[in-house]
């Protein structure tokens, strides 16, 4: 059984946004208690399902028989994801041009019925790739989220960045004087 989980969100919205005294504050008392966890057997798509739905990016493994509790990443589930998706599109350039719409298309309808909107309009440009020969690009990701409370000059107080990241619960972009990117704070 897993008591809690303590991200380093956790840390920035619970602990440094409100000011709490880190020095004497215990862990339980900023931790999310009675996380929802997955076995270690549960499918990947489902736990990336899972945490894309309920916006995690730490998901505790239980202990099953033959291995420990351990904590997914939804890097690691979206690195997979992203695996199948180009082994699918290597698949469906050797089909003809139909049978690969469909593929994307179907996929298409299933990301786009999904919970979270916001995921939906980043990941539904690398679906629609698939069905044209334009490759999605990093500027076509980025134009379906609002950056624009996310970015701060790098003069600005690391007590300011953690409050903008835990109403925006994005990460910061620090710019300097000229609009330059000289950091990140995530």
């Amino acid at each position: 059984v897993i008591l809690g989980l303590v991200t380093d969100s956790d840390v920035t919205r619970r602990a440094l946004a409100k000011r709490v005294n880190i020095e004497t504050t215990a862990i339980s008392e900023i931790m999310t208690a009675n996380p929802t966890c997955v076995e270690a057997t549960s499918s990947a798509l489902d736990a990336l399902q899972l945490m894309i739905n309920s916006r995690f990016r730490h998901l505790p493994v239980t202990a099953t028989q033959g291995t420990g509790p351990a904590v997914l990443h939804i890097n690691r589930c979206l690195y997979a994801a992203i695996t199948l998706l180009e082994q699918l599109a290597d698949r469906a350039k050797k089909q003809a041009h139909a049978d690969k719409q469909r593929i994307a298309e179907t996929v298409l309808e299933v990301v786009k019925s999904g919970k979270t909107v916001g995921t939906a309009a980043v990941i539904a440009p690398l679906l629609e790739s698939l069905t044209s020969d334009k490759a999605a690009t990093v500027s076509t990701l980025l134009e379906a989220e609002d950056r624009s409370n996310c970015i701060l000059e790098s003069t600005a107080s690391v007590r300011t960045a953690t409050q903008v990241m835990t109403q925006t619960r994005q990460a910061i972009a620090a710019v300097d004087c000229e609009g330059r990117l000289v950091g990140i704070l995530s």
